[in-house]
């Protein structure tokens, strides 16, 4: 769909959409369709402002996380690969799941965090491993969990277009509208985001000499994603959601800086129709939840002679119920079954494989909500490997004037083999084992009226890591013997002011030691994993205008496992100015403009990957809202 398209389409929708109504408000964030219990002794991170007018605009989830929650990314470049490292785990090691199920492909194990449009979600948290239990397996670094809904509460409609340097250019529509469904109260939304980014930007080439300006070509990015919710609470106790979502992404990937020019292509399409039915009744409630995908990614390299074609569908489902057995007892439970069907040209055969989990969870509230306990485990069967993984941890509120709590919490972790490990021809082994792993945690955190504050260290250790290391002339994955990460997770922040005249200051800081080792090997660092990486981010609110101020900070990262070589540390700021005006009540525009890596700092976040310098983005964002 072309440029001019897009906007015709987004116009008429926001047309559609703003009628009279009668005040402008944010829309709250709102958990929607989480599990009926959550672990509260251990790390998360929410983003609660995902989409607010004023935060720095993010094109993708990649870039909230970085901006504001300081988790370092192995990041190729704009519109390239980009996946997590946070406590020290590897592209498959975060889970990312949308409205409780798995967004990573079975084949790689991995999702490509780029790919994600931050206007699209609702709300966005980060959790750690032990969190991660209640989820799925594999989340040994991390688990994202993103949410999406229709709300029967609120009425809005927003137009957004933005563009600036390098060629970007990124527009994206949305509305919500209550409705009445057989008499019931129902709502309907619809999201479209569209980017699409050039990348021709100057970078130092540091491989001449004496070094030399270049101007990336062959780099071009475009994505887009589309979906339709549609909600309705059919009785009293029952709501039944239903979402379509497709994405196709684009983009060419250019040849390292060490290499002759030249360039890939890779094109991914997907879509996605999740379905939920939901019922609460006294002490009991439960959720059915199941998810369709079909997911094709083509690769072509000419010059390599390659084009190839991967494929899969997965069915997810779950099945989830909590009862609530007195004041201070709680039971919760879930079981889910997924089917996946995988094809490649790089596959002797085409695939079948089932996953099977069960989940169970026992939550106990002791002298008057002053202590939470939790203990439970989830059985994982996925093809011809099962594990049982028991995790339990501990909430203290001591003084209910103080605001003030203490967690500490354990989980038994793993990650079974993709099937790229297992099948791919040339390199897969099939007798591969599973990772598995502990993770041991605790954590104080403080949340005064205007202030907040976290502090969680954490000691994880795991056998049988999976890792692609060359054997002879290819890579293989083999499972190397032991792994240990400990570090510091610290999230800070303090409010000043008052509407109108506000300042906020944010900080996320993450210390980082993750070693492994080979059969007697000594213990070495991981690559790719910074021991420090930090993110401050400052708002001043005047009246209609606030200033922002942003920098994020990434430590060296290794690049062997000897530790003989690594990336130096960047350091980038950036700054912004944003107005906002009110036409009527129910309708304001935010204007704002943003100069990133203000000081055009020339760095690499992967090896011969250089990454953009100084650039400017300018945003244009239309709302609309009435709440009931």
């Amino acid at each position: 769909m072309t440029r001019s398209s897009w906007l015709l389409f987004i116009v008429v929708s926001i047309g559609l959409t703003a009628n009279a109504q009668d005040t402008l408000e944010l829309r709250e964030f709102q958990i929607i369709d989480t599990m009926a219990l959550k672990l509260g002794s251990s790390y998360e991170q929410r983003f609660d402002s995902l989409n607010a007018p004023s935060s720095m605009p993010s094109l993708n989830v990649t870039e909230v996380l970085q901006s504001k929650g300081g988790i370092a990314f192995k990041n190729y470049g704009p519109g390239l690969l980009s996946t997590s490292t946070f406590r020290g785990g590897d592209a498959n090691h975060t889970q990312v799941m949308w409205n409780g199920m798995k967004l990573n492909s079975p084949m790689l194990g991995t999702m490509d965090l780029s790919t994600l449009p931050v206007t699209q979600f609702d709300g966005l948290s980060i959790m750690s491993g032990v969190s991660s239990s209640l989820y799925a397996t594999g989340g040994m670094g991390s688990l994202i969990a993103i949410q999406q809904s229709a709300d029967v509460r609120s009425e809005s409609a927003r137009l957004l277009i933005g563009g600036g340097s390098f060629g970007t250019f990124h527009s994206a529509a949305q509305f919500n509208l209550p409705i009445k469904l057989l008499g019931r109260p129902s709502a309907i939304s619809f999201s479209a985001d569209l980017q699409d980014v050039e990348n021709n930007y100057p970078y130092e080439d540091i491989t001449a000499n004496p070094w030399k300006r270049e101007i990336l070509k062959d780099a071009t990015f475009a994505r887009s994603n589309v979906s339709l919710s549609l909600v309705s609470r059919v009785t009293e106790k029952i709501e039944v959601e239903a979402i379509w979502w497709t994405s196709q992404t684009q983009r060419k990937i250019p040849s390292t800086i060490n290499t002759p020019q030249g360039y890939s292509e890779q094109s991914d399409a997907s879509q996605k129709t999740f379905i939920r039915l939901r019922k609460e009744e006294g002490k009991v409630q439960w959720t059915l939840r199941s998810m369709y995908e079909q997911n094709d990614n083509a690769y072509a390299d000419i010059a390599s002679g390659i084009d190839n074609l991967n494929r899969y569908e997965s069915f997810q489902n779950q099945f989830e119920t909590s009862y609530s057995i007195a004041g201070w007892l709680r039971l919760f439970g879930r079981v889910g079954y997924d089917r996946i069907r995988a094809q490649s040209g790089n596959y002797a055969k085409t695939y079948v494989a089932d996953q099977l989990s069960l989940l169970g969870v026992a939550r106990s509230t002791l002298l008057k909500d002053a202590v939470q306990l939790d203990g439970g485990a989830r059985f994982e069967k996925f093809m011809h490997n099962r594990r049982v993984l028991p995790f339990a941890g501990i909430r203290v509120r001591p003084l209910k004037a103080i605001p003030i709590e203490f967690t500490a919490s354990t989980a038994s972790t793993a990650r079974f083999p993709t099937l790229n490990e297992l099948y791919w021809v040339p390199g897969g082994e099939a007798a591969l084992r599973p990772e598995i792993g502990q993770t041991i945690e605790a954590g104080l955190s403080s949340a005064p009226k205007r202030s907040r504050a976290s502090l969680v260290g954490y000691h994880s250790s795991y056998r049988d890591r999976i890792r692609w290391l060359p054997q002879g002339a290819i890579f293989s994955p083999i499972n190397i013997d032991e792994a240990v990460m400990r570090g510091i997770d610290f999230n800070a922040g303090h409010t000043v002011g008052a509407k109108g005249k506000k300042l906020d200051v944010d900080m996320a800081y993450h210390f980082t030691k993750a070693e492994g080792r080979n059969n007697d090997e000594s213990f070495q660092s991981l690559s790719y994993i910074p021991a420090h990486s930090l993110s401050l981010n400052a708002s001043l609110g005047w009246d209609a205008f606030t200033f922002h101020m942003l920098y994020k900070g990434t430590a060296k990262r290794f690049i062997t496992n000897d530790a003989s070589a690594f990336m130096p540390p960047y350091h980038i700021s950036s700054a912004g100015l944003s107005y906002a005006h009110g036409f009527r009540d129910n309708m304001q525009m935010h204007l704002s403009m943003w100069v990133n890596n203000l000081f055009d700092w020339q760095y690499q976040n992967m090896p011969w990957r250089p990454m953009p310098g100084r650039n400017i983005y300018l945003k244009l964002d239309l709302r609309w809202a009435k709440h009931s």
